[in-house]
């Protein structure tokens, strides 16, 4: 995404590729901060 925005940043995003970015970025951070089984 970083590369994408530097590259082509004058083009717009579609809705799916924000949605699919932002999931990305949610499944990224809840595996690393996330709540560990007790």
């Amino acid at each position: 995404p970083m590369n994408e925005a530097m590259f082509t940043g004058s083009s717009p995003r579609s809705k799916a590729d924000l949605e699919r970015h932002a999931d990305a970025s949610v499944e990224a951070f809840l595996a690393a901060y996330g709540a560990r089984p007790k």
